[in-house]
């Protein structure tokens, strides 16, 4: 209880040893959850520094002190639950569009439709990793995370190179 009322006045290391002791079993609570290692790191990672934020609104027992953390984690896990199946729903839309309309779709830089050969020319300027995560998602289809397992790296790492090529794609055309 005093390690809490430590906490409460912005002692760091009463915090560090705090998060020492309840970092597994939460980790392992959202891990169950997500089957993501980094979603589930995300997420603990923001139950904590909004636990930090907030250390002074919460009453002094170690009790209150988890379940705010239980409350933060549930909250961020119902957003990640409606984020994929928003995601989902768009996806096969989208899809559902795409086999309707029987088209290959139209690689479009800059408001510019770019045709196959061009493509290519444009693709080899960007460096090796832009222009497989490019290939992938957008010439190939995959979602991100299809496109992360095939590369094995991250999803997030994903994000980021699609974005670079986007920027370098833009100023190249």
């Amino acid at each position: 209880m005093g390690n809490i009322r430590k906490i409460i006045g912005g002692d760091q290391k009463a915090f560090e040893v705090f998060y020492h002791k309840t970092y597994k079993r939460l980790y392992a609570f959202i891990f169950s959850k997500t089957d993501d290692k980094d979603l589930s790191q995300e997420i603990l990672q923001k139950a904590y520094i909004a636990l930090w934020e907030n250390k002074s609104n919460i009453k002094s027992e170690q009790y209150f002190f988890e379940a705010y953390l239980f409350k933060i984690i549930r909250v961020e896990l119902v957003k990640n639950y409606k984020r994929k199946i928003s995601e989902q729903q768009a996806n096969l839309i989208f899809e559902q569009q795409r086999a309707l309309n029987n088209e290959k779709e139209p690689i479009i830089i800059k408001g510019i439709a770019v045709n196959e050969i061009k493509t290519s020319d444009i693709l080899s300027k960007l460096p090796e990793k832009q222009r497989r995560v490019f290939q992938l998602i957008k010439l190939q289809g995959l979602s991100y995370l299809e496109a992360a397992q095939e590369l094995k790296i991250s999803k997030r790492t994903v994000e980021s190179h699609l974005r670079e090529a986007i920027l370098r794609l833009r100023n190249i055309i």
